[in-house]
């Protein structure tokens, strides 16, 4: 099996690949760019006779590739130097490439990227300066410093902030031969993969509460965060499944789907509707720009949809259900949409929990999510998160995604009296 290695050098001056006893010299980064660059673009689905492990570690090592690829073309003698690999946003997109990083040093994680791009970081290895300090110091960084850079491409992870790589780790996530760090909970572990949600382009760019600056928030103390927001709602309780495990009908065996016609959800939506929203993300995956591209529920994907969460929940339950059958009948649904449906629905589901809030929302928050964990809109934040009050302050468990609260509406609620913005802590 290919193994790539990376050390704290990330971007050595020569390179080679190993493979057991065997080597091979990097060829001229050109031609290995674009080869790589074609093994990158094969489709990553996982198919059903291919053993998962297996996949697993054959997709590792083209990341691993196409990143020493990407950036060796990028150094090339002539060529203009790529601005995705500048600054703050630099480095949230190498980390996304680079999460299958090892090194002896944990500082490299951080350290080990200075050198392709331009961070006021500077290395220290000394004894005073631990791996928690230097984590702190570059989540700072990332924080106070404005992303700058091309808008990234199909290789690249979406812009995000610093918050979207941080939240309490669930305890069978974490290798238990790592070290625990004392970290605040809004500080990114370096050491560990980014929420599996990065890797896709996610459920639309929230617009829950908007700022052309990025996320307006603050560090005090010089390591607690302060800034304005919104506590919209409690988590009450948790679906026992998670990721993978998780079926259309576990999400609705508690509504009546012979009558789309209730409008229950708190949206002013049917909550069949909502937990279609809720399985395939909100995203019209088809538009060429998915930036900003809602899924509209009138749109001929979203029937596509309807078709094909209908008829899983009827093939679980074994029977037929009065009442919804032309639902399955009145609409022929394409194979490009059922591929879609089943890429989306695997991805957005992977690594996450399905829970239900006190006031009838539906969303997917982390595996740490618990019951009693509060639902909470940032300023300038791209999605809702999932806080845990500690006190005065609160700890942070990860973004979330929940249907009816991400375009704004919790900001129509503020200016009808129904919320109040109110200044919070996060450490």
């Amino acid at each position: 099996m290919l193994t790539p290695i990376l050390g704290a050098q990330v971007l050595p001056s020569n390179l080679r690949l190993l493979c057991g006893d065997e080597f091979i010299d990097i060829p001229r980064a050109d031609l290995f760019y674009n080869a790589i660059g074609k093994l990158s673009r094969q489709p990553l689905e996982l198919p059903k006779s291919f053993p998962y492990q297996m996949w697993r570690r054959l997709y590792e090592c083209t990341v691993l590739l196409t990143l020493i690829a990407r950036l060796r073309y990028n150094r090339l003698p002539g060529k203009q130097q790529d601005t995705r690999w500048e600054g703050t946003s630099g480095f949230l997109s190498s980390r996304g490439l680079l999460e299958f990083h090892k090194t002896s040093d944990p500082r490299d994680h951080v350290y080990g990227l200075l050198g392709l791009m331009k961070l006021d970081i500077v290395p220290d290895y000394g004894e005073n300066m631990t791996v928690s300090d230097v984590y702190l110091e570059a989540a700072r960084y990332c924080l106070e410093t404005k992303q700058t850079g091309n808008k990234p491409d199909s290789l690249d992870i979406p812009y995000v902030d610093i918050l979207c790589y941080a939240g309490i780790v669930h305890g069978n996530d974490k290798p238990k031969s790592l070290p625990h760090l004392d970290l605040p909970s809004w500080v990114p572990d370096w050491r560990l993969r980014p929420p599996a949600r990065l890797r896709l382009k996610r459920y639309p760019e929230s617009h829950a509460f908007p700022s052309t600056g990025g996320l307006q928030m603050h560090v005090i103390d010089h390591k607690w965060l302060c800034g304005s927001a919104v506590v919209w709602d409690t988590v009450s309780r948790t679906e026992h499944k998670t990721g993978w495990d998780l079926t259309e009908w576990d999400l609705a065996k508690e509504i009546d789907i012979g009558k789309p016609g209730d409008r229950d959800y708190p949206s002013g939506i049917s909550r069949f509707k909502a937990f279609i929203l809720l399985w395939v993300g909100g995203l019209d995956g088809i538009k060429a720009s998915p930036s900003a591209c809602d899924l509209q529920l009138d749109s001929k994907l979203f029937q596509s949809y309807e078709v094909i969460f209908f008829r899983r929940v009827v093939q679980q339950l074994h029977r037929s259900v009065f009442g919804r059958e032309e639902i399955a009948r009145g609409l022929v649904v394409s194979n490009g949409h059922q591929e879609l449906y089943a890429a989306r629905s695997r991805q957005l589901r992977y690594g996450m929990k399905c829970f239900h809030t006190e006031k009838g929302y539906i969303g997917f928050g982390p595996l740490a999510t618990e019951v009693g964990d509060v639902v909470c809109i940032l300023e300038g934040h791209k999605a809702p998160v999932l806080l845990r009050r500690r006190g005065s302050h609160y700890i942070f468990v990860g973004d979330c995604d929940v249907v009816g609260i991400m375009n704004g509406e919790v900001l129509e609620a503020v200016k009808h009296g129904e919320a109040a913005i109110t200044e919070i802590e996060i450490r």
